[in-house]
């Protein structure tokens, strides 16, 4: 079925501009009242809601996390949010991981760990000319074997290369406020953690990414259901997708949960396109 959609009109845009998005310790009596009144997600995916309820404030105060909660005029909360630095690295290079196991093949084996490191390091260099090896991937490899050794052990990890974003953590909306949603009169069939998304969290990405690089905003989908009903959501209505190009360090807690992400460059034409497009209904003139 073919959809007629328009743009956002001047009356559905008042509403969600009299809409409040902002840090959680703002206000923190009214916005932790709001969130303490969150009605908890009836399917049992109730973690970042409590993590929230338990750490937010406290991570909001010192800046471990820009926890956010957007609520109505009337202290009725509607979704929470939470952003933080991040970093993504490539997972693959060839050039990068024949350089590594080069250093691992030589550097790793037991018969040079009791020479000092000038004479592994002589020593390395005399192997690489006999084989004919490129003199900058032997260099890189003892940059990597003298990196390694000057660090803690386990400290460094060497990947080819890193790409900044930003981690959204804790996106859950309040299940008992579908009446107040709908009272608002948007008169929109969109679902609302999708509206707010669009209209409240790409924006503060957007001004991210004026003042510092940002290449993406990236999260872990925590859905461990069969049909995969979150990662779904998050791929449809907010456009997030599963991430194979890039790795990332994932904390504990976000075990099991897929990795997606989007480019921060590209959510701005999203945007701007989603709001063109906010209105839709059957075409009456189709055949």
């Amino acid at each position: 079925m073919n959809m007629r959609k328009w743009h956002i009109t001047d009356s559905q845009k008042s509403i969600l501009d009299s809409i409040i998005c902002e840090r959680l310790s703002t206000n923190p009596r009214s916005n932790v009242a709001a969130l303490s009144a969150f009605v908890k997600n009836p399917y049992g995916r109730n973690g970042p809601l409590s993590h929230l309820l338990d750490h937010g404030l406290i991570d909001d105060q010192s800046c471990s996390s820009a926890v956010y909660i957007i609520r109505t005029r009337r202290n009725e909360g509607l979704l929470a949010f939470s952003l933080k630095c991040g970093e993504l690295y490539v997972r693959d290079s060839r050039e990068f991981n024949a350089t590594q196991a080069l250093k691992k093949a030589f550097f790793d084996d037991g018969e040079v760990s009791c020479l000092s490191q000038e004479e592994q390091i002589s020593r390395f260099r005399e192997i690489c000319a006999k084989k004919s090896i490129d003199k900058n991937q032997a260099d890189l490899a003892i940059k990597m074997h003298v990196d390694l050794c000057k660090s803690e052990k386990g400290q460094v990890r060497h990947v080819p290369n890193t790409v900044p974003g930003i981690l959204l953590v804790d996106f859950c909306k309040n299940f008992g406020v579908s009446e107040t949603w709908r009272a608002l009169g948007l008169g929109v069939e969109r679902p609302m953690g999708e509206i707010l998304f669009w209209k409240f969290v790409v924006p503060i990405a957007l001004s991210v990414k004026k003042i510092i690089g940002c290449n993406y905003m990236f999260l872990y989908a925590a859905d461990l259901t069969q049909d995969e009903t979150l990662i779904n959501y998050y791929s449809e209505a907010l456009n997030f997708k599963r991430e194979t190009k890039y790795g990332v360090n994932k904390p504990v807690y976000d075990l099991l949960c897929p990795l997606m992400t989007q480019t921060i460059s590209d959510m701005e034409s999203r945007r701007t396109r989603y709001f063109q497009e906010f209105n839709m209904s059957p075409d009456d003139d189709e055949e």
